[in-house]
């Protein structure tokens, strides 16, 4: 199984009180979690939605699979994303930042409705942001984007921005891609991509190195963490 093909675009926004069940369970474990339950009763201050298009090669046939994200911002302080797929196999993604003040950013992360990691990082932001991919998407209609986010998950080094936002730097991955391999790891997240490739190279399974992967990549709050988690929630389908 392999990703051959990845368009993005944008998905239509749905108020909170009118989400599917499932979205709205998650969003709840992500508030409760962050201490911030008080959000439920409210529509978040701004909110964005992307479709992830991916094809799959399996046994030679082509397999779609769409991942939905809806990210959330309910004030300078609060960001939600969650994911999920018309693809049952797929599970969800729900994962929520707060900036609790003191240079302190808590970030939780479930997999599946169960919770993966509750962790509090150092950061320098002054408030949150939506990310923004519109530099990878079609700019007419019928138009094919010239790059995916996700190119590098068919061939060579990752490279992503922090939050997909145009002003910050373009990071470039040693180690984190397909076929990508070398050098010194250059953040938290790129050393979770090399001992991902450590554990490809002195194990039989696989799927176990994949999940450590997505469990690592969640501690971390890097250029392109969330498409490293999503990436890899992706081909766990196929465990």
């Amino acid at each position: 199984m392999k990703i051959v093909g990845h368009t993005l675009a944008f998905g239509t926004n749905t108020p909170v009180y009118a989400m599917p069940d499932q979205k709205r369970t998650l969003l709840q474990q992500v508030l409760v979690k962050i201490g911030q339950d008080q959000l439920l009763i409210v529509e978040p201050a701004e909110q964005k939605v992307y479709e992830d298009r991916y094809t799959f090669e399996q046994n030679e046939q082509a397999l779609p699979v769409n991942v939905t994200t809806s990210f959330l911002k309910y004030n300078n302080n609060v960001k939600v994303s969650i994911l999920t797929s018309d693809n049952e196999h797929f599970g969800s993604i729900a994962r929520a930042e707060y900036l609790k003040g003191n240079d302190q950013k808590q970030i939780v992360t479930f997999l599946d409705g169960d919770l993966l990691t509750d962790v509090d990082l150092s950061t320098d932001d002054q408030q949150v942001y939506l990310p923004t991919f519109e530099e990878y998407m079609p700019h007419q209609d019928n138009a094919t984007p010239t790059s995916s986010i996700d190119d590098c998950w068919l061939n060579g080094c990752c490279s992503f921005r922090y939050n997909g936002l145009p002003w910050n730097p373009l990071v470039k991955y040693n180690w984190c891609g397909r076929g990508c391999g070398s050098g010194t790891p250059i953040n938290p997240l790129d050393t979770c991509c090399q001992a991902h490739d450590s554990c490809y190279d002195t194990t039989e399974s696989v799927c176990s190195c994949d999940k450590k992967l997505i469990d690592c990549a969640s501690k971390t709050d890097n250029a392109g963490t969330d498409r490293v988690i999503l990436a890899f929630k992706l081909k766990s389908m196929f465990c």
